[in-house]
């Protein structure tokens, strides 16, 4: 039986001509270009004024929305995710020692894009197409950052528009989805393959882990001789990681060697008083210190949670807070996390239910699909990305867009 659908607004009595996922593709299309513009011009004041823009791109959706003849729709317990999540977010910026707006701005526009996609699937027919538009995005931009990214002799800053290579790499994922999306007769193979080129060639270990095991959860049936066969394979992989050759998994080798030797002689509470310098003479004088690095800034927010005061979990301690209260003083490279920690429990509880409500719906559509946004989830815990407008409106967008677009009746949503 389909779940009953909520209706939320009716706007309006005009329409535009033009297709939701058209206005989306353009917006997103024009946005991505500035930034690539901002990088070539260096102008800090452009690169200023073009900030703006996700706000302008989520009022011009909304403006869409309200001037057709269209019903906002939502379940009941998306309505709940959303009520929830307004008497939190009203608490947070009440009670929370430390109060961005503008990022609660921006984790505030995931749940509206996700609206937004949801009702614009089930009006438009299709997924709007436009290959020179592709080429660009899916093509230029992930190319063009990657010989950015190879000529600063990888250089772990910025790439391109990007904070950094983590970054670039989670916005190809995100461009593989939407290619699946807007081309849906695409080989699955090739989006694989497509996605694994980028991983390997940035260098990412944690993205390259999040995709192997999003790959195995979706696609794999975990039968007995399938769980042997993925035994053996994951011994093959850690030999490789640790006697071979390949500079992604070597660094896997790095990993295992520090952490082993830093659990062997302190504690988890010490890691806030290990230095850089004492923690690269663990892993023998090993400069990759990425590991440490993210280890260091979850355990410091997971005591600071222990310590605290239990209402502050609640609401949370607010943007910006990891970057005040931690001795990094950076926003942690771990998503859930600094969901949890920054904006607090109810608001950590409503991301999750959206997330596990779309993917539920997705892997039942679209098995590549599935493995992709996995991937992203993933890929979550070890960075940060829901600050990225252009990478989170392209993933929620697109694949709530894919959920619903077959659908036209509410009754069926």
């Amino acid at each position: 039986m389909a779940n009953p659908e909520i209706l939320i607004s009716r706007r309006g009595s005009k329409r535009f001509s033009i297709s939701f996922s058209q206005s989306f593709v353009l917006y997103l299309f024009l946005y991505s270009a500035l930034l690539v513009f901002s990088v070539l011009v260096s102008n800090e004041l452009f690169k200023t004024s073009i900030s703006i823009i996700p706000v302008v791109i989520v009022f011009g959706l909304l403006l869409q929305l309200k001037m057709n003849k269209i019903a906002i729709y939502a379940t009941k317990l998306e309505v709940l995710i959303l009520v929830v999540l307004a008497l939190t977010v009203a608490g947070h910026v009440i009670y929370a020692p430390f109060v961005s707006y503008i990022d609660v701005l921006k984790f505030l526009f995931i749940f509206v894009v996700y609206l937004i996609g949801k009702n614009a699937g089930a009006v438009d027919e299709r997924f709007y197409q436009n290959k020179t538009i592709a080429i660009f995005i899916f093509g230029f931009i992930p190319l063009f950052s990657f010989i950015v990214f190879y000529l600063a002799e990888n250089n772990t800053h910025t790439v391109l528009f990007f904070s950094n290579k983590n970054n670039a790499v989670a916005f190809c994922l995100t461009c593989a989805i939407l290619a699946k999306v807007m081309f849906p007769k695409l080989n699955s193979t090739l989006i694989y393959f497509y996605c694994i080129i980028f991983v390997i060639g940035f260098n990412t270990l944690g993205a390259l882990l999040a995709f192997v095991v999003a790959l195995l959860l979706v696609n794999v049936k975990f039968t007995w001789r399938n769980i042997v066969s993925l035994i053996l394979v994951t011994v093959i992989f850690a030999l490789i990681a640790l006697y071979g050759e390949i500079p992604t998994l070597n660094r896997l080798s790095n990993v295992y060697q520090g952490a082993n030797n830093f659990f062997s002689t302190y504690s988890l509470r010490d890691v806030a008083d290990v230095s850089y310098g004492g923690y690269m003479a663990l892993q023998g004088g090993n400069e990759d210190v990425s590991f440490f690095f993210r280890l260091k800034q979850w355990l410091e927010i997971f005591f600071i949670m222990v310590d605290g005061e239990g209402w502050k979990v609640i609401f949370g301690y607010g943007m910006k807070a990891s970057e005040t209260l931690t001795t990094i003083g950076l926003v942690p490279h771990n998503d859930w996390l600094r969901i949890l920690f920054e904006l607090g429990l109810l608001s950590f509880t409503c991301f999750l239910l959206l997330n596990l409500v779309l993917f539920k719906k997705i892997y039942r559509i679209d098995k590549c699909l599935a493995t992709l946004y996995l991937t992203f989830l993933i890929y979550m815990f070890s960075e940060n990305l829901i600050n990225n407008f252009l990478i989170t409106s392209f993933l929620y967008f697109s694949l709530t867009f894919t959920c619903y677009k077959k659908q036209r009746n509410p009754a069926q949503l």
